[in-house]
């Protein structure tokens, strides 16, 4: 999809080199893109790429030509809203740089680099990992001294030169020891700041890292993948990523720190990320409910058992979605399970009593299953109606990632009538024992001699 250029860009001459760097040359981006800007490649060929969901549930990356070259090798990418560029640190790799690598750079809108100048106070490194939150802050890891944030401030109005405020903090454990975080990029979302940690235990965990004290904390739960991740992007509340060996696009849960994944794309190599962090993206999905207890009429105290499959019959990924099926009145002993169906699709919780109100993660073409049963109330009388539902968040408390193509099939009801016609009632065993004296007595008196005419 976007590796067709990356090997066979070739160096021009020195004039053009120093061309493509004349003031002025960039062009700004619209005001907050919404794309998913992907820089990859190898030496002397970063490349910028445009990523975007697509028809077939991918998120499809196409080059963005630049008008000229070479092309630098250039690393830790972020976008700037307050001027509506991107920004990035050179690497001295490339064949036609020298001096040091600290030096800051200016992408626009078509992939042109405008090279600002040395960043004075810079620690001298190779910078693979960068964001910028919404108000400027430029928050960069080198691939040395991963136990390092170096903060950049660019300053209030336009850059016209290189940062020249660099500020630096020890990352930590938050009890005195220094922490290394082996992140290929890092993301801020949600006022913070994030990357990837991959523990002793061999499993990548988000970290978050407090951009003040340096502490970083990690989520308590493993993402759940293996795989490394040199793309990351941030949103108002989430964070994504893109694997490197091409295993998918993935949404990490800042609360859970679990990853979902929400599209297919391809991988990438020598990659970092950017993207306007105040943009929300949203995928289309398509959740699905059905639910059925196998039967078209209920006897009294019966125990009653539901199925209720919920799917994602769209193309892309959904996280958090809420199922909820209120109990109906006079029911007893409620308990419901949930497991995975179809893919990877995730319950959240396992199992739980009473009514059901839990959260499920359905990647595109999953489902998972709930089984709900209670018993009813001996007195319980009329229709046994019980209704079921799956909805996507709307951002009220929690994170808005998909839309719902289409909410026609976002409930289901089960309705089993009452016994039909009248129910015979129990006879007590004294009743029938006074019937039958009765009839006994009653048979004695008609048979007593001399009642007979004709004796």
């Amino acid at each position: 999809m976007f590796y067709h250029r990356l090997c066979h860009i070739a160096v021009s001459v020195a004039a053009v080199f120093l061309s493509s760097f004349a003031a002025g040359q960039a062009t700004q981006f619209a005001v907050c893109p919404s794309p998913f800007y992907l820089s990859q490649g190898s030496r002397d060929s970063i490349q910028l790429f445009s990523g975007n969901p697509d028809a077939s549930g991918g998120v499809a990356f196409t080059e963005v030509d630049a008008p000229q070259a070479p092309k630098l090798d250039y690393n830790a990418i972020a976008f700037r809203e307050s001027d509506r560029f991107m920004y990035g640190l050179r690497s001295n790799s490339s064949s036609a740089v020298t001096g040091p690598d600290a030096h800051l750079i200016r992408i626009g809108a078509n992939a042109e680099i405008e090279d600002l100048g040395a960043i004075a106070g810079m620690p001298d490194a190779f910078y693979l990992a960068g964001d910028m939150s919404p108000t400027g802050e430029y928050y960069v890891l080198s691939a040395t001294a991963r136990s390092t944030l170096v903060t950049l401030d660019l300053g209030a109005g336009p850059v016209s030169g290189a940062a020249t405020t660099v500020t630096t903090v020890g990352l930590n454990d938050g009890a005195g020891g220094p922490l290394e975080i082996n992140s290929g990029d890092i993301a801020f979302a949600d006022g913070r700041l994030w990357g990837l940690h991959l523990s002793g235990s061999g499993q990548w965990y988000l970290a978050e890292i407090n951009v003040t004290t340096g502490e970083i904390t990690l989520a308590p739960n493993p993402t759940g993948i293996s795989n490394p991740f040199g793309a990351l992007w941030g949103t108002p509340d989430a964070v994504y990523g893109n694997a490197n060996d091409g295993a998918g696009f993935f949404y990490f849960d800042l609360n859970t720190g679990k990853a979902t994944q929400i599209a297919t794309s391809n991988g990438a190599a020598r990659n970092d990320a950017a993207r306007c962090v105040s943009n929300r993206p949203i995928f289309p999905a398509d959740i699905a409910i059905t639910k059925d207890n196998g039967q078209s009429e209920y006897t009294p105290e019966q125990t009653v058992v539901y199925t209720i499959d919920v799917s994602n019959q769209g193309l892309f990924g959904a996280v958090g979605v809420q199922v909820e099926d209120p109990l109906p009145a006079n029911v007893n002993s409620a308990t419901w399970t949930c497991t995975s169906q179809i893919g990877d699709g995730v319950c959240r919780a396992a199992s739980g009593s009473g009514a059901i109100n839990a959260i499920v993660d359905l990647p595109a073409g999953s489902s998972v299953r709930f089984e709900l049963s209670f018993t009813l109330d001996p007195g319980f009388s009329g229709d046994l109606v019980n209704t079921v539902t799956a909805t996507l968040p709307n951002n009220a408390g929690a994170p808005l990632q998909a839309q719902d193509s289409d909410t026609s099939n976002n409930s289901a009801t089960d309705r089993d009538s009452s016994p039909a016609g009248p129910q015979a009632v129990p006879v007590p065993m004294w009743v029938i024992a006074i019937q039958g004296l009765f009839l006994l007595l009653l048979g004695v008196r008609k048979l007593k001699p001399g009642r007979f005419r004709g004796q």
